[in-house]
């Protein structure tokens, strides 16, 4: 839903709300991509069914999982028929692609992508993820000898986030990025940590930003979710820039974070 808001008599731009629900839930059949050796994994949301198989090992497990939430971040619990079990935080975007991370300060174990309502052929190749370039922040924080630098969010590592370096909540503070004929991009907001969840709700969240693309403005209303949000700007290749205009509040810092942004190309 698109509404108007005024914000002076000459200015018009349109905010774009995107869901008043703050946990997106998977839906239908995941896969997992990679090389015809390498393990797939198959995650029936349908069913709450797993089934992983190894062509290498000639080895096939199945088992059963469910999604816990702890301090709004999601995890993905998975019992095996063996006896064993997984726990993976789950990053996910709505019908596109789910990450998921067994550990801190490392790229995701697995990467899987929605592919419907039946279920799929193993092997199956995907598209890799792609990345803004040239980012640039007008704030960085530093303290305990870390800097929460812009190019964390150029990264797929969770526990490794931007976040702004002014007193109070960053609002106004403003991150630049190149589009690169991307088409859309996906943001992921807040401090994402596996072993240390609770700092998603204890630093502040982006809530309201001003996406700016070729000198043109929309407002997005954000959901209170380290998922991917995905933000539609039609067909861009310049500059982008994103200016914080509100924060869900922290539970104990006023240090406003996002975890990450993907970028989709048109290709």
């Amino acid at each position: 839903m698109v509404k108007v808001y005024y914000f002076c008599i000459f200015l018009i731009i349109p905010t774009l709300y995107l869901s008043a629900d703050d946990n997106f839930i998977p839906k239908d059949f995941w896969v997992t991509r990679g090389k015809e050796w390498e393990p797939k994994i198959i995650f029936d949301f349908k069913g709450n069914k797993i089934t992983k198989s190894d062509l290498i090992k000639k080895t096939i497990d199945k088992g059963v999982f469910k999604i816990e939430y702890f301090s709004n971040v999601p995890f993905l619990i998975i019992d095996w028929q063996k006896g064993n079990s997984d726990k993976y935080l789950m990053l996910a975007n709505e019908n596109n692609f789910m990450l998921l991370y067994e550990k801190d300060n490392t790229e995701p174990l697995y990467e899987l992508f929605y592919k419907g309502k039946e279920i799929p052929d193993v092997v199956w190749y995907g598209q890799s993820l792609g990345y803004p370039n040239n980012i640039t922040a007008s704030s960085t924080l530093s303290e305990n000898n870390i800097t929460y630098y812009p190019n964390n969010m150029c990264e797929l590592r969770i526990n490794c986030v931007w976040a702004e370096g002014v007193s109070g909540y960053g609002i106004n503070e403003i991150i630049t990025f190149n589009g690169v004929q991307a088409i859309r991009f996906y943001l992921s907001i807040g401090y994402v940590s596996y072993s240390r969840p609770e700092l998603y709700m204890e630093n502040s969240r982006p809530k309201r930003i001003r996406v700016t693309v070729d000198g043109k403005s929309i407002e997005v209303m954000l959901k209170d979710t380290p998922a991917y949000q995905e933000i539609d700007v039609s067909s861009f290749s310049s500059k982008v820039t994103i200016q914080i205009l509100d924060v869900y509040t922290g539970t104990k810092y006023e240090d406003t974070c996002i975890n990450s942004i993907i970028n989709h190309f048109s290709q």
